[in-house]
């Protein structure tokens, strides 16, 4: 087994996203799949009320909107780098 060197900024990809931005981005995407996930099939547990009656009234989620916001004002190469971080974080990359 190879022994790897530390990680320097030279080993570190050149990402056209800000770190900050992608956590940030990150950190909405779950908090809204969190309202997604419910403790029953139909929805509904004690920490998913609320967020699913903001859903349902008008259809409206403040996190979605910022959320999409985000990414659309996002340029271009940014949210391809934002979609590569996606696979590689969900491990899409990896075969097997």
């Amino acid at each position: 087994m190879t022994k790897r060197s530390p990680q320097t900024d030279n080993d570190r990809p050149d990402l056209s996203i800000p770190l900050e931005t992608a956590c940030y981005i990150a950190f909405k995407a779950r908090e809204l799949d969190d309202k997604d996930d419910g403790s029953s099939e139909n929805g509904s547990g004690p920490d998913n009320d609320n967020a699913m009656d903001v859903i349902d009234e008008g259809g409206e989620d403040p996190t979605l909107e910022e959320l999409t916001s985000l990414i659309e004002n996002l340029t271009v190469d940014a949210q391809i780098d934002l979609v590569a971080l996606m696979w590689l974080g969900r491990g899409g990359l990896h075969h097997g």
